[in-house]
């Protein structure tokens, strides 16, 4: 990790620099676990009104995910094909 050894190269303490760790992954660890149970107590209250559609939310997410790997093959094949226009063709001698 840098952080440590930026925190050196400035010239900060290192026991200033455990303190204020300590704290910043205090903070850290209380607000994720926060948005965690938030989060699930959210989805606890919305469930039974997504169950009603999951068909089509799982339909959904395989159309998202197709259209995201033809995406991918078709701005492959552009650039493969504009390079392959771009070259001059090979002379076999």
């Amino acid at each position: 990790n840098a952080i440590p050894a930026a925190a050196g190269a400035m010239g900060i303490p290192a026991t200033f620099f455990i303190w204020i760790d300590v704290v910043g992954a205090a903070i850290w660890s209380v607000s994720v676990t926060f948005a965690g149970y938030t989060f699930g107590y959210a989805l606890s209250r919305w469930l039974p009104r997504i169950e009603r559609y999951e068909h089509w939310l799982a339909i959904g997410v395989v159309v998202v995910g197709m259209l995201g790997v033809l995406g991918h093959w078709l701005v492959r094949w552009r650039r493969e094909r504009r390079q392959s226009l771009a070259s001059p063709p090979e002379r076999s001698g």
